[in-house]
């Protein structure tokens, strides 16, 4: 049995090394004697994988199908077209001298890790563009017959007619898929009405915890760690119309206001993706803090999770962040500056809208709106406990039905011979449910990467 994971996101953004560890996970619990391969979004940093491969040890890492970094214009438009035509050509019965094209040609299953963007929301070329690259895996897997399956994916809004018609072919080959909210299922719905798409919350609830102790992380750093301690986790993707001041503000000024409270005596700023130290770092000194209360720590998620657990409250404008401390029971507060539409939809799902503060709310309402979650902390306590129950519950469902898309699509698992389709109505529907259309999306340059 042989499964490639595509569009995986180096472990440098600890919220995406927690979806891929989710991804990991349920194939493993499927198929435990599988091979697995990783194929990354872009050319790797120095340490793509420090923390996934010793946590799994039989991970091969493929190299990218494209690698735009430092190129101009002209050169990644010569690479695309070059692997779009190496992909045409692919054949399922012919060996390619590519090693990520001849993976996934010979692969029993090709597993999207979740919290990917299916979207192209600028409706430009070049957005088109990053567009092709992450879907480049899936056009190979579609090319040479491999059974796919989308975990946890974010769907839309597409504001391109290439992008709508691209992807609508992508789930017309796509064996089972597994939006993350209503708003996702409904644009899968509406692009395919045939897809077999079954709504899940986020992937974070599917990845295996250890539960280390997070109280020693604090220890270990000079702080108390008997203190009620207010974590905060800023995020550097904002909206074009967003200020960068105005986000770290916002944030100092609700910090203040729970210490005057005295619901919190301690203070942290914690760095959960690479790309936010410098914003996370001018937060640090809008607070006064010292060096002591910047976690910067190449924590796991695993690790995470649990200092997220040892806190009395944490905000975050990270949407895993909020998942991974909802994870370790505690109500975190989402102060997002809500670049997409996937703050509302994902907390909507979980049934936990009341812990999102609406980026239109002045900071002195938001305050007193953190204020109010973190005094009823028995209340939202109980209805996280829920939410994550029941989204735990949902996902320990989907390696069965992993093992029932391999043995429909072509037999018993090993066995590589696929049917051109999986079995019909093994998935639910899309649902009928519809959402708000959502707004906006975060990139990065050089068409390949995502934030």
């Amino acid at each position: 049995m042989r499964i490639a994971f595509v569009n995986v996101m180096p472990d440098s953004n600890k919220g995406a090394c927690a979806l891929n560890w989710a991804s990991l996970d349920l194939v493993l619990e499927a198929f435990p004697g599988g091979e697995l391969a990783l194929i990354p979004t872009a050319a790797p940093d120095p340490a793509p994988f420090r923390h996934t491969l010793p946590r799994y040890s039989r991970l091969t890492v493929l190299p990218p199908l494209f690698d735009g970094k430092g190129r101009g214009t002209v050169a990644l438009v010569q690479q695309l077209a070059i692997r779009l035509w190496r992909i045409l050509r692919l054949r399922r019965d012919k060996p390619d001298n590519d090693p990520t094209l001849e993976w996934i040609r010979t692969c029993d299953l090709v597993v999207a890790v979740g919290g990917l963007h299916f979207a192209t929301c600028d409706g430009t070329l070049r957005d088109d563009a990053r567009f092709v690259v992450r879907l480049l895996p899936l056009l190979a897997a579609g090319k040479s017959d491999r059974a796919v399956v989308l975990v946890g994916a974010q769907v839309g809004p597409f504001r391109s007619w290439f992008g709508r018609r691209l992807f609508a072919r992508i789930l017309a080959r796509a064996t089972a898929v597994f939006p993350r909210d209503w708003t996702s299922a409904a644009q899968v719905g509406a692009l395919h009405p045939e897809s077999r798409s079954t709504p899940l919350p986020d992937s974070a609830f599917a990845f295996t915890r250890s539960r280390s102790d997070g109280h020693s992380r604090f220890e270990r750093g000079g702080l108390d760690a008997n203190a009620p301690t207010l974590a905060l986790v800023i995020s550097s993707a904002l909206r074009p119309e967003d200020r960068r001041e105005t986000h770290i503000a916002r944030f100092a000024h609700v910090a203040r206001r729970l210490v005057e409270a005295n619901v919190v005596r301690q203070v942290v700023v914690v760095l959960q993706s690479d790309e936010d130290r410098e914003i996370s770092l001018e937060l640090v000194r809008a607070l006064g803090l010292d060096r002591r209360s910047f976690i910067d720590d190449d924590l796991d998620p695993d690790e995470l999770t649990s200092l997220y657990g040892a806190c009395r409250s944490v905000i975050s404008s990270r949407l895993h962040a909020v998942l991974l401390s909802l994870r370790a029971g505690v109500p975190a507060i989402s102060l997002a500056a809500e670049v997409t539409f996937k703050e509302h939809a994902v907390l909507d799902f979980l049934g936990l809208r009341s812990l999102l503060i609406p980026v239109a709310w002045d900071p002195d309402r938001a305050a007193e709106a953190c204020l109010r979650i973190v005094n009823e902390d028995v209340r939202h306590r109980s209805a996280v406990d829920g939410a994550v129950a029941a989204a735990s519950a949902l996902w320990a469902e989907v390696p069965n039905r992993l093992r029932e898309i391999v043995r429909g699509f072509g037999g018993e698992p090993g066995y590589r011979a696929g049917s051109s389709r999986g079995q019909p109505g093994l998935f639910m529907g899309p649902s009928s449910r519809g959402g708000r259309d959502g707004s906006g999306c975060e990139e990065n340059d050089d068409f390949a990467t995502e934030a």
